[in-house]
């Protein structure tokens, strides 16, 4: 269930989908530690940003599993971060969010 009823009150309503669509597909709740992000109340984006767009990717690769230890967690992170450095990931990410149909609906 996705509480729309206070969304839609405070104009939200579109913000408040993405970010309830984004945590069912298994990114975590609020944080203040991602900025910028869907799941932070202070970023002024209401869709996904590009750090947003990294996390899903990142939660997704195969390579990643439950479970895992926080140092194999961490050398996997990094390598896979300066994989999608090296392959121009990092840079598309922008793109990638702002390609997003429901930004016309913001318009």
């Amino acid at each position: 269930m996705i509480p729309v009823d206070q969304a839609r009150d405070h104009g939200k309503l579109l913000a408040c989908i993405v970010e309830e669509i984004t945590q069912v597909m298994g990114l975590p709740n609020d944080s203040e530690l991602a900025y910028p992000s869907i799941f932070n109340d202070k970023t002024p984006e209401d869709l996904l940003s590009p750090l947003d767009v990294i996390l899903l990717k990142l939660l997704y690769e195969p390579e990643l599993s439950s479970g895992m230890r926080q140092p194999q967690l961490q050398s996997l992170l990094k390598a896979k971060l300066k994989q999608y450095e090296q392959q121009g990931v990092l840079e598309k990410a922008v793109g990638v969010a702002r390609s997003s149909p429901l930004y016309e609906w913001l318009r």
